[in-house]
C-alpha cells in the first residue's frame, strides 16, 4: 500500500511544516494516521513537507505524535523512516496508512483517545 496518496499530497500543501506551530499540540488537525499492524505503534501526522535533494529526489519529512508503547511523543518522522521499520515481524508487515482518518476531520487529541 502506498502511504503518500494524490490525497494526501495535497493536504499537506495545506499543512506544510510549521504552520501549525501556534496550535497547542492537541488541537491540532491530523493530516494522516500511520501504523503498524497487531501493535500499538501508531505515527500521527499533522505537517508534512516534501523537500527535494541535489539529484532531484524527494524525500517527506512530517511533524506529529508518535506512539512506541504507551504515551504518544510529539517530534519529526520521515516517510523513509517509516517504510524501512523493521521490528522482528515478518517482511510481508508493513505500516500502513489508516484510511479511516480523513485529513483535517480530527484532532490529535481526539485521534489518540479512539
Amino acid at each position: 500500500m502506498k502511504l503518500i496518496t494524490n490525497e494526501l499530497e495535497k493536504a499537506f500543501q495545506k499543512a506544510p511544516l510549521y504552520s501549525t506551530e501556534k496550535i497547542q499540540t492537541n488541537l491540532k488537525k491530523v493530516v494522516a494516521k500511520f501504523f503498524l499492524p497487531n501493535s500499538r505503534f501508531v505515527w500521527l501526522a499533522v505537517e508534512g513537507s516534501k523537500t527535494y535533494d541535489s539529484e532531484g529526489e524527494g524525500h517527506w519529512l512530517f511533524f506529529g505524535a508518535v506512539r512506541m508503547f504507551d504515551d504518544y511523543e510529539w517530534g519529526y518522522f520521515t516517510l523513509e523512516e517509516l517504510e524501512n521499520i523493521n521490528i522482528n515481524r515478518p517482511e510481508d508487515v508493513q505500516i500502513q496508512l489508516d484510511s479511516s482518518v480523513q485529513p483535517f476531520q480530527s484532532t490529535a487529541a481526539e485521534v489518540m483517545i479512539s
